[in-house]
């Protein structure tokens, strides 16, 4: 054998060696790489709220509600249905309104028990970047934030919580009685409503 060809023969067993020691630890075999954990997914709703112009003192104050896709893909949304505003039934739609002393303001409405089913209307499908005003005139929940009036001046606080976390479609249907029968339908109807629970928070002042 010639020189060259031993210093070769040498130079691959010395890699070897080398390979076998890098892939282990501790005298065992190494095991397979790990394995990063997936990202968890990001949001594809966000809700914003504000005011509309100025609030004033013994008026109704107009606030402008909007869920917003922003995501890459297209989904569904649903408004504000009879009794989500009072936690009957999802989506909930909970309004949270402190005063200028730091004390939670008032502001229960009478309704009736009546609480109707989830219908093809009450989902609207939006685009990325598409938004969509869930408390707007034409939806049951289009009382919940333009029937109050303050009383008083100063800096108020409103936070909006809107949950579409629930699976159960007896959650979203209301009344019991309708589960059986229409589940099936309500669970087609959400099939690509995000679950998230979204919350927005506003700061704004009352004037005179």
């Amino acid at each position: 054998m010639s020189v060259q060809s031993t210093m070769k023969a040498l130079l691959a067993a010395l890699a070897l060696i080398l390979c076998s020691c890098d892939s282990r630890e501790e005298g065992g075999p190494a095991g397979p790489p790990a394995i990063a954990p997936h990202p968890p997914l990001a949001p594809a709703l966000a809700l914003s709220i504000e005011v509309y112009g100025l609030a004033w003192i013994r008026k109704v104050v107009e606030f402008k509600v909007r869920i917003k896709n922003v995501s890459d893909r297209e989904v569904d949304v649903v408004s504000c249905l009879d009794g989500s505003d009072v936690g009957w039934r999802f989506p909930r739609f909970i309004v949270k309104l402190w005063g200028p002393d730091g004390k939670p303001v008032n502001r229960s409405l009478g309704r009736c028990g009546n609480c109707n089913g989830l219908g093809k209307a009450d989902v609207v499908s939006l685009k990325p970047n598409e938004e969509f005003d869930p408390l707007g005139p034409g939806t049951l929940g289009h009382h919940t934030l333009t029937q109050w009036t303050p009383a008083v001046v100063g800096k108020y606080r409103l936070t909006l919580t809107v949950d579409y976390s629930a699976h159960d479609p007896a959650e979203w249907n209301g009344p019991e009685e309708r589960v059986t029968v229409d589940g099936e339908k309500v669970r087609k109807l959400l099939a690509c409503v995000p679950r998230e629970k979204m919350e927005s928070t506003l700061e704004f002042e009352v004037t005179d």
